[in-house]
């Protein structure tokens, strides 16, 4: 299945928006936001989240392997916001 900035996915029950993906060694990423059912705002919830090859992800929560991910999170994140028109410097 092919992500996109934007697009909502379910995770345990809940509705969450793809705010960056990326690759690592072969392995397809997602960052996340929870957002309320309605979809009307988003929550404090953020995930990291590994696709598996059937489509399920998996949430990583091993404190080493999310820092030594989240400058590519970051990377994408700036990307992400550039590519929909926001002004990173204002």
């Amino acid at each position: 299945m092919n992500y996109e900035v934007g697009q909502i996915i379910e995770l345990n029950g809940k509705k969450n928006i793809v705010l960056t993906m990326f690759n690592d060694n072969g392995i397809n990423y997602l960052f996340v936001n929870t957002v309320l059912d309605d979809e009307s705002n988003i929550t404090e919830e953020f995930y990291l989240l590994a696709v598996n090859p059937d489509n399920t992800y998996k949430v990583i929560t091993d404190e080493n392997e999310v820092n030594r991910l989240f400058p590519k999170v970051q990377e994408g994140l700036k990307n992400s916001l550039q590519q929909n028109g926001i002004d990173l410097n204002n």
